[in-house]
């Protein structure tokens, strides 16, 4: 065992740095004044452009003036987001049922229709239940029987099969319930 007193205190000799060719060197860095990097992200780049899909005729204005004149906004109002509004929907309200979702809907005393949806775990993982949520609320933004409506809570229930099907045939099962919550000799 060695002990503190028997170690040598002597450094050993320094020895000349080792020589590494160019090729294998680090290069040097400038000096002086450097062009900083752009601060923030870079603009995103289109994945499609508009004109390759249009949108669904059901879901475009027949003219521009009526494209002006309703707004196509979709407010936090227009959600429904009380556990109590969902559960009044499924226990008092109607139900129509499609091939890809259920719509259950109640009168509500709010002046306006509000719209919710509610997937469970057999529809896909959270990434497709949330993609699917997002379609059903823009298709809901964009309708143009959305001012038609009665004053109504909306909540679309989806069925497994909603994740494989064809977003237009999605769509299409979506507007053929909506059009049923409106009153007999409204617009189909």
């Amino acid at each position: 065992m060695q002990r503190e007193a028997d170690v040598s205190a002597q450094q050993p000799a320094t020895q000349a740095d080792s020589w590494i060719s160019g090729s294998d060197a680090h290069p040097e860095r400038p000096c002086g004044d450097r062009t900083s990097s752009p601060e923030g992200s870079s603009p995103p780049s289109r994945l499609m452009s508009e004109a390759q899909d249009p949108p669904p005729s059901f879901l475009s204005p027949n003219s521009p003036h009526e494209a002006s004149s309703r707004s196509e906004r979709f407010r936090s109002d227009d959600r429904l987001r009380r556990r109590a509004d969902f559960l009044r929907c499924y226990r008092t309200g109607r139900r129509r049922t499609g091939s890809l979702s259920i719509l259950y809907f109640a009168p509500n005393t709010e002046g306006r229709p509000r719209l919710g949806v509610t997937a469970s775990r057999k529809v896909g993982n959270s990434v497709v239940r949330h993609r699917l949520k997002r379609r059903i609320r823009e298709t809901y933004r964009r309708w143009q029987g959305r001012g038609d409506l009665p004053s109504l809570d909306l909540v679309v229930h989806l069925k497994p099969e909603a994740a494989k099907a064809d977003p237009r045939i999605f769509i299409e099962d979506l507007i053929r319930l909506w059009r049923g919550a409106t009153p007999r000799g409204g617009p189909r």
